[in-house]
């Protein structure tokens, strides 16, 4: 049973229907939420589930929706301080950058765009670029390569999409350097120079039939998305999630309402391992752990979670470029014998899934007493909290029944931001650095996430408090 108790701190009504929210990474008190609203001529209920509409129905529906943009007043207090609003799409699904101020936002209009997350505190977003796919559904999930992998942090940036047509996207942004330069009156240390050249693989560049780039210049920035590959039709119906490994860059996910989960080695440009087998209903997420390198984590409509050890997968459909983070070096097994190592029932469809990257920070609650937590939004079940390393749900936190829980993040309980010369190397383990900043936390006992529910249209803050 839960033993950490969870308690509403504030709230704020999103009016349209709430379906993400997301941290800033640089900034654990700067929250993001977004909205995605289904527009029809008629005064019925205008809320549609993001997770139960055909392609065929979304080609024929509008939409509408809003970025919302908060800071976190003295642990307690959702402040707003950026809208968004009026927007003529809906948002499926956004994820900030771990290392640099960018968030990029999945939209309805087959479209991914790009912001720059400005000011001293990080409380500004400014548009940059998009890239419009023609050939594609609504986008449905979106992901930064840039994680633990040194050798692509310092040379690109990549992300990947999915979406509703089943087919799943790779995609780089150009010329970021040239807005990693923040304004002297801010008092930040600027990033350092990064080369945005293209893939240094000659097979990816010949075989890249379909790469294009869409520009959208922003007060001087030439920042661009250009379009690397697709894998067409990788499935059936909807992909809702598509994401990359955590300590290997090469090597992707995907999972979708066909219940097909793949894995893809992006060097070579091809799936190089596929399962319908590990879940008994759609995929709605996909996560590698920050924790551990051979683990990951899918979400299903079946209810649960599941943990799992790549090194399990098929050693003859592995490619070299895998190395060691998926175990290509292991013997081979048949399907049958992909058993994950734990499987959590948590009483909903497991649609979003965010570990606390935070608690490998030094100045966190959990530094001295070190486990694997993640947070889950449950749909019908509202939130969990899970504690990988001991295979426990220690919190359950139901706001209401039938609300439809669809985004989940951590936040920080932030009183000020102290920045770090750049000798300043034991903040963080290996290179899990966030810009030098250290945030400085009130209470030792607590966790603190913020989660947004569809059908009222509410993003709340959390408190968790916890076991002494």
């Amino acid at each position: 049973m839960p033993t950490n108790k969870m308690t509403t701190l504030d709230s704020f009504s999103t009016i349209e229907s709430a379906d993400c929210v997301e941290t800033c990474p640089l900034n654990p008190s700067i929250i993001t939420c977004c909205t995605y609203q289904l527009v029809t001529n008629t005064t019925t209920n205008t809320s549609t589930e993001t997770s139960t509409n055909t392609t065929t129905h979304h080609q024929q529906q509008q939409h509408k929706g809003t970025i919302y943009h908060f800071k976190i007043i003295q642990s307690s207090h959702l402040e707003l301080v950026q809208t968004l609003s009026s927007l003529p799409y809906g948002i499926f699904d956004m994820k900030y950058h771990p290392y640099y101020p960018l968030l990029a936002v999945c939209q309805t209009n087959r479209t991914l765009s790009i912001y720059h997350v400005k000011g001293k505190d990080y409380s500004e977003l400014e548009f940059i670029c998009d890239y419009s796919f023609h050939e594609s559904g609504m986008m449905t999930s979106v992901d930064w390569n840039d994680h633990r992998d040194d050798e692509l942090l310092s040379t690109q940036l990549l992300l990947t999409c999915g979406d509703s047509y089943g087919h799943v996207h790779v995609l780089e942004l150009l010329n970021f350097s040239s807005i990693m330069d923040t304004d002297m009156h801010t008092g930040h240390k600027a990033l350092h120079s990064l080369s945005s050249s293209p893939l240094d693989s000659g097979n990816i560049q010949t075989a890249v039939s379909l790469s294009s780039t869409c520009q959208l210049d922003s007060n001087n920035h030439n920042v661009q998305l250009s379009h690397l590959y697709t894998f067409s039709n990788a499935h059936e119906c909807e992909c809702w999630t598509s994401a990359f490994h955590y300590f290997n860059s090469k090597l992707m996910y995907s999972g979708g309402d066909d219940s097909l989960f793949k894995l893809y080695d992006i060097h070579n440009q091809k799936s190089i391992f596929k399962s319908m087998n590990m879940h008994a209903s759609g995929i709605c997420c996909i996560q590698h752990s920050p924790f551990k390198e051979f683990e990951f984590y899918t979400g299903s409509y079946d209810d649960t979670l599941k943990v799992w050890d790549c090194r399990m997968f098929s050693a003859s459909q592995m490619s070299s470029s895998c190395g060691s983070s998926c175990g290509s070096n292991s013997s081979h097994r048949e399907m049958r014998g992909f058993q994950p190592i734990h499987t959590f029932e948590l009483g909903g469809g497991v649609w979003n899934i965010k570990p606390n990257v935070s608690s490998l920070l030094r100045t966190s609650p959990l530094r001295n007493n070190p486990s694997s937590l993640i947070a889950t939004a449950t749909m019908y079940n509202g939130f969990h909290v899970l504690d990988i390393s001991n295979q426990t749900i220690v919190a359950h936190y139901l706001p209401e029944d039938n609300l439809l829980s669809y985004g989940i993040d951590w936040c920080g309980s932030v009183l000020e931001m102290h920045h770090h010369d750049d000798d300043d190397t034991n903040l963080v383990d290996d290179h899990l650095s966030t810009n030098h900043i250290e945030f400085v936390r009130k209470d030792s006992n607590r966790l603190y996430l913020a989660t947004c529910t569809f059908y009222d249209g509410t993003l709340r803050l959390i408190q968790m408090d916890l076991e002494e």
